[in-house]
């Protein structure tokens, strides 16, 4: 039986409107081998289009406020890039799912009663609740149209107040993230979860060796840096100068991972692994310890220019992966402008860890 799955506005923009990524991608598969239906309900369709053109909109302003000098060179008028994510939208709900209308008579009740009661969705600790009203007719909407048909169904929604009137009703569960609900959903292949763990705990597999491949490709933009109390050590303005991927510092699990899509048809899977590793990196900083402030000038004096040169521990980061379940052979599907991770400069490793 096909699992019934209704995607909320948060996880369209928090895809970022894209249609075309993998995950995305996933589903529409999914759907075509009848193991799950989508629906979308016309309030959520109609705030994932009003969502784009403010989003674009707003993308546009910041450009040309704060990067004047890429904004010449960018030719693509706001109104087509609206259009085209627009246009990528409609023709992926077309394809793939069904939309779910508000009824006419029933609901606008229990909403008008649940905002006078303090109910979920609407939050109590907020002064101002009517910006929660396309939640309670969303979440309403998908409860009245699965209690008609005496189905269950999923919610796919990172909305934590549209997740507090689920945890109530017994015919929604929810997923926050569409990676959970693919593994979800992918586990239940015996078959192919079978030759995952086995490719995956196979210790002569080049899954370590591609991983560390990747990882080495990686350049400066791919970082960023986290501190604990910047001014307890006086720094300001860090700037890295290089970033380098320690070789062998790679750590990961081998039994935990997502399952992201299964193609049966070409033996192949991706997974989504989390990772760490540890860095050389050289940052820049301005060191204010030994400078004077005059007031007079609104300035500081004597502040020193220095390098920090140190190893690092970079925090955890997805890397998803392909496996050809025919030969075990690995190949990483991310792409590098993909991954942006950070280390803590106040918490640098000691050169033998």
């Amino acid at each position: 039986m096909a699992y019934n799955i209704f995607i909320d506005t948060s996880i369209f923009k928090n895809q970022c409107f894209d249609i075309e990524n993998r995950q995305f991608i996933s589903l529409e598969r999914l759907r075509q081998n009848g193991l799950i239906n989508l629906f979308i309900t016309d309030v959520v369709k109609a705030e994932i289009e009003n969502r784009i053109k403010f989003e674009v909109e707003e993308g546009v302003k910041i450009v040309r406020k704060e990067a004047r000098t890429i904004w010449s060179y960018f030719n693509t008028r706001k109104e087509d890039i609206i259009q085209n994510l627009l246009d990528k939208f409609n023709n992926y709900i077309k394809k793939n799912c069904t939309i779910i209308e508000v009824p006419e008579k029933g609901i606008g009740r229990r909403i008008i009663s649940n905002y006078l009661n303090n109910k979920p969705p609407f939050d109590t600790s907020k002064e101002d609740k009517k910006y929660e009203f396309p939640d309670a007719f969303i979440i309403e909407t998908i409860a009245e149209y699965l209690k008609e048909r005496n189905w269950s169904g999923i919610f796919l929604s990172s909305d934590h107040d549209c997740i507090s009137f689920i945890d109530n009703n017994e015919r929604l569960t929810y997923e926050e993230k569409i990676g959970t609900l693919l593994n979800r959903l992918n586990a239940e292949n015996e078959e192919y979860t079978m030759r995952i763990s086995q490719a995956m705990s196979n210790r002569s597999s080049n899954l370590e060796q591609v991983l560390n491949v990747f990882l080495a490709s990686l350049d400066i933009d791919n970082y960023g840096y986290d501190t604990n109390e910047l001014s307890q050590n006086s720094f300001y303005d860090f700037d890295i100068s290089s970033v380098d991927y320690i070789p062998d510092s790679l750590e990961f699990s081998r039994t935990d991972y997502d399952i992201y899509d299964i193609d049966p048809e070409e033996n192949y899977v991706q997974l989504a692994i989390s990772v760490q590793y540890q860095v050389n990196s050289v940052l820049n900083a301005d060191d204010y310890s030994n400078a004077s402030y005059d007031k007079e000038d609104d300035r500081y004096y004597f502040v020193e220019n220095i390098e920090i040169d140190n190893r690092f521990q970079v925090e955890e980061v997805e890397i998803v992966v392909g496996l050809d379940t025919s030969n075990g052979e690995f190949e990483v599907i991310s792409e590098p402008d993909e991954i942006h991770t950070e280390f803590n400069i106040d918490e640098p490793l000691d050169a033998d860890e």
